[in-house]
């Protein structure tokens, strides 16, 4: 799906290339076609090289143009990918599949990573990606896990597959036909059968 989007890029980089000499050739045209009724010495074959010549330079610094745009775009995807990494990297061997020690340190480690990693965030971040952070740190802070909370609990980790979708739009994949907490359930092996479980739980509670 990247390299769909890749070649959707560049098609849309020719076109515009493209558009944009037609515009400058149309212009061209109707200056020389003044000129040569102003004055009839000018010989056709001048007027035919300097359209050539003109063609030649507006061509490759329209290339210019867009191969400089084109590696910019390709060098901030690179520099996203290895931030969000970071995250995922952090979540899966620290939070997930932490060891015990880990798991009651969850809180403790959780701060002091996002010390760090919030800066980055906020520089390479995408736009949704940063406001699915911040809805799943919001919900999570006024959280608790408790046998009563399975909506909660839903939507808890709701938010935390929500931020892997921005993250992989972001990035120029598709997440056409991955299902609704698909992403949890690479985390949490039982992730269906715990919450079944809940909200069973939960229903008999009530």
């Amino acid at each position: 799906m990247k390299e769909k989007a890749s070649k959707k890029q560049i098609v849309l980089g020719l076109l515009i290339i493209l558009i944009l000499l037609c515009i400058v050739l149309g212009s061209i045209w109707l200056v020389l076609l003044w000129l040569s009724d102003l004055t009839s010495s000018v010989a056709p074959s001048i007027i035919a090289a300097s359209i050539a010549g003109l063609v030649s330079v507006l061509t490759v610094v329209l290339a210019k143009i867009w191969e400089a745009k084109y590696r910019v775009r390709h060098e901030l995807r690179l520099k996203k990918s290895e931030v969000y990494e970071g995250f995922a990297d952090f979540m899966m061997s620290k939070v997930f599949l932490g060891t015990d020690e880990d798991k009651e340190n969850i809180e403790e480690n959780i701060s002091a990573f996002f010390k760090e990693y919030q800066s980055k965030l906020l520089i390479w971040g995408g736009e949704n990606v940063i406001k699915a952070f911040v809805a799943w740190r919001t919900f999570g802070s006024t959280f608790e896990l408790t046998p009563s909370k399975y909506e909660d609990v839903k939507k808890m980790f709701k938010s935390f597959d929500d931020i892997f979708r921005s993250i992989r739009k972001d990035l120029g994949h598709s997440n056409k036909g991955i299902k609704e907490l698909d992403f949890m359930r690479l985390f949490v092996k039982n992730l269906d059968r715990d919450l079944a479980a809940l909200k069973i739980a939960t229903s008999n509670q009530t």
